[in-house]
């Protein structure tokens, strides 16, 4: 069992991940916050009940910001090495048919209309050298225990994408004022408009959420994103 109190959340560190050399789906790298949530949520062997966006946050080993909002953690560094793409079949989810469906309905027919079946292309981005970077302030010890339960990295995990080869969690000097969540005043994550020390002249800006649940597209609002 991993346990960390509040005040040990103070150590600066970086996190890599090396992949098997696939690359992993979308342009983004995850988020560090949301994925040490996932991790520990999966360890939780009851089902949480109602709305999934009402399920309580588990607690990360990760500091807050002063207001509370967001986590003291970068988005995901990574130097593009090639953009691939691949195949997804997609086709109506005929065993959830039969589940939860009338009896009266025998069979379905997926070649027409909505049921039908179809492919789609997905981007595949391959990280140079398979590295994938994260700075943090947190509990490193924490951090490097519920990583090691993760083995693979973003979207289409049963196709084999994402394949993780080891997580590195080490002790980071920090770069002075702004670590880990801005350097130069340019954030390394979605921030706030109002957070202290941003340069709003030359920080990019866009619709994000702020801390996980990251796809509740209800709560974005326009942040200051990375380049």
């Amino acid at each position: 069992m991993v346990t960390w109190s509040s005040e040990q959340l103070t150590e600066p560190m970086v996190v890599k991940c090396r992949l098997m050399g696939e690359g992993f789906a979308g342009r983004r790298a995850p988020q560090l916050d949301a994925l040490l949530a996932i991790l520990l949520a999966q360890r939780v062997s009851a089902q949480p009940e109602g709305d999934p966006r009402d399920w309580p946050l588990p607690d990360i080993p990760i500091a807050k910001s002063a207001c509370g909002r967001f986590f003291l953690c970068s988005s995901g560094e990574f130097e593009v090495e090639e953009h691939d793409e691949f195949i997804m079949g997609r086709r109506a989810p005929w065993i959830e048919y039969a589940r939860f469906g009338d009896a009266s309905i025998t069979r379905v027919n997926i070649s027409v209309a909505e049921d039908k079946s179809y492919f789609a292309k997905k981007e595949l981005a391959i990280p140079k050298d398979d590295l994938v970077t994260w700075y943090a302030l947190g509990h490193i010890e924490s951090v490097r225990a519920i990583l090691s339960g993760c083995h693979y990295l973003g979207k289409y995990r049963g196709s084999g994408k994402g394949r993780v080869r080891e997580w590195e969690v080490s002790p980071k000097k920090t770069w002075g004022e702004g670590f880990p969540i801005m350097q130069c005043g340019l954030p390394l994550r979605p921030l706030p408009l109002e957070t202290p020390g941003l340069d709003m002249g030359n920080s990019p800006q866009g619709y994000s959420t702020i801390a996980p649940p990251y796809w509740l597209k209800e709560r974005e609002a326009l942040v200051a994103v990375p380049a």
